[in-house]
């Protein structure tokens, strides 16, 4: 999904978030982080936007290497967010590469910290 198209990525940030947005509050928030995004479409480092111009629907990716996308994820925990939706494309590969690969390092640095 990492080519987008540069004019479907403009029509993306100039949507109207009146007319788009009905009652979701995760919508609306997910138009907001995209209109101020970079031109490659981040919000902040790691955190990518561009999920939500290739597919429909509310969604960040965390982006990076093992060690990157386990670290933020940490830095969520640290700010009380205890559940997490994880997902990627192809859909089967990703699940096991998450449950391999992230997942333990997430444990570790929460484990390190003492937390549970």
């Amino acid at each position: 999904i990492a080519p987008i198209d540069p004019e479907r990525i403009h029509k993306a940030k100039q949507r109207d978030l009146d007319k788009v947005l009905r009652d979701s509050v995760g919508q609306k928030r997910q138009w907001e982080l995209l209109a101020r995004t970079d031109d490659d479409l981040y919000v902040e480092p790691l955190l990518w936007a561009g999920i939500s111009v290739a597919r429909s629907g509310a969604g960040m990716a965390i982006v990076g290497s093992y060690d990157e996308v386990a670290g933020r994820l940490f830095e969520y925990v640290e700010l009380g967010v205890s559940v997490f939706i994880l997902s990627g494309y192809p859909h089967l590969e990703e699940c096991e590469r998450v449950a391999e690969h992230v997942v333990p390092r997430v444990r570790a640095l929460v484990g390190r910290n003492g937390q549970r």
